[in-house]
């Protein structure tokens, strides 16, 4: 097998032998990185980001100007290009719909579960953790989820557990 593979081997090795000069560096018009050097990739800070975005702006809608964010006015503007017909920016939209269904349907998931034992199974959300009562808030909050419910379930937790007489 290796008498087989050695004349391959034997030409791979003239070939790059051609390439260099006796001391092994490269001859002019031949290099080793054959992609060139990689170009430098902007660094982006994520406070610069953040700044950008929250900067005001002047903008005509209508007729009218109107004072919004940096990011809201690219938002805008990525609407209106995807109902115009731009294909990339209706992927694009469809893509961050999907991202941001899928995060919602995970807060949902967390709520139900942190609800489930603090409040039902729990002693109905008494001696829960501060930490959890804030992010249950918090979802409930991003979800637009009634708060009243997961009360009522808690209070009719309570009832069920109080003793007969």
């Amino acid at each position: 097998m290796d008498a087989y593979l050695a004349p391959l081997y034997a030409e791979e090795y003239e070939r790059e032998k051609r390439k260099r000069d006796e001391r092994g560096r490269w001859l002019p018009g031949f290099c080793g990185n054959i992609n060139g050097r990689p170009r430098k990739k902007p660094r982006r800070c994520e406070a610069d980001l953040f700044v950008f975005g929250s900067t005001l702006t002047t903008v005509k809608m209508n007729g009218e100007s109107v004072e919004m964010t940096q990011r809201e006015a690219n938002m805008k503007k990525l609407y209106e290009s995807a109902m115009k017909g731009s294909v990339r920016a209706q992927i694009h939209l469809e893509k961050e719909f999907q991202r941001l269904d899928q995060e919602r349907a995970e807060g949902h998931v967390l709520l139900d579960s942190l609800e489930r034992k603090y409040l039902i199974e729990g002693n109905g959300g008494e001696g829960m953790p501060r930490e959890i009562e804030l992010q249950m808030i918090a979802l409930r909050r991003i979800l637009n989820r009634d708060e009243a419910s997961a009360i009522e379930i808690a209070r009719a937790k309570r009832r069920r557990k109080k003793p007969k007489s």
